[in-house]
């Protein structure tokens, strides 16, 4: 199966090159574009990269918006691409996670969206917790917080083009309203109960920025329908229950393979943390 990747930046390199080592580790074909907004510094790829890599300097009005632009494209360019996904540049998929998914997807044609479990690395690139997470609940989406983990996404292209595309008029929570609004169009959601992706807690990411999201997740919970804050305390809880019997804060040993900031392939074997750092 094909896949089209697509890379949100602005100057964000510090954290890039692992991003880009995990997405060409697959024996699949890969459009993996970088959508970088036409305001920031111009990026220059590292040699391996110049022919595997397409970098478009637009303008855009943020992170979803060159999103957009970047799906529309791959689906309006390369009609052999089958699978989509977006990742961002302190993000990398763990090694084989992109042949897995190939597999999944080849293997169950009623399955629209998948997503999986994932590590937080710290800032120098190390593993620092493991997040497990449960099977889509549209309930638990619609008055909790969103636990889809973006790096962990891949979708078939027939939801891109068919459903719901994300609201560009968000700038940090576009990802939950668009997985909600897709599950209410009845697209088939899985949970992978496997390590996909790794997220690297920067201290500068969007979805750590809390005082700048608060407008957007009380228009969001408007627009969805949600419940009033004590009612979503009760709903955490059902979650945190949920996740719970599901064994999701059970402590076991992991072996798993990511990629160092010098783009080389390290192995993790051990127990992380369920706390995030």
């Amino acid at each position: 199966m094909n896949f089209g990747i697509v890379t949100p930046i602005f100057e964000q390199t510090k954290y890039l090159l692992p991003s880009l080592v995990s997405v060409q580790s697959t024996k699949h074909k890969v459009v993996h574009e970088l959508q970088q907004s036409s305001c920031a510094r111009e990026l220059t790829l590292p040699q391996q990269f110049c022919d595997k890599v397409r970098i478009v300097r637009e303008p855009d009005t943020g992170m979803y918006d060159a999103i957009t632009k970047g799906f529309d494209r791959i689906c309006l360019e390369h009609p052999e691409v089958e699978i989509l996904s977006w990742i961002n540049s302190d993000e990398q998929y763990l090694d084989g996670t992109l042949d897995f998914v190939a597999e999944y997807f080849n293997n169950h044609p009623d399955v629209d969206v998948v997503y999986g479990d994932y590590i937080q690395l710290d800032s120098n690139g190390c593993p620092c917790s493991v997040r497990r997470e449960i099977s889509p609940r549209l309930f638990f989406l619609v008055h909790g917080v969103n636990y889809i983990m973006s790096c962990t996404v891949f979708m078939r292209r027939r939801v891109w083009e068919q459903g719901i595309k994300l609201d560009t008029t968000y700038k940090f929570v576009a990802d939950k309203k668009f997985y909600v609004e897709n599950i209410r169009k009845g697209y088939r959601f899985v949970h992978l109960k496997r390590l996909i992706g790794a997220y690297t807690n920067t201290g500068e990411n969007l979805s750590l920025q809390q005082v700048n999201t608060l407008n957007e997740q009380a228009r969001l919970r408007r627009e969805l329908g949600s419940w009033c804050a004590p009612a979503r305390k009760v709903v955490r809880l059902l979650r945190c229950l949920n996740k719970l019997f599901s064994r999701c804060y059970t402590s076991k040993s992991i072996n798993l393979s990511y990629y160092s900031l010098t783009g080389e392939i390290v192995t993790f074997s051990g127990c992380l943390s369920n706390s995030w750092k």
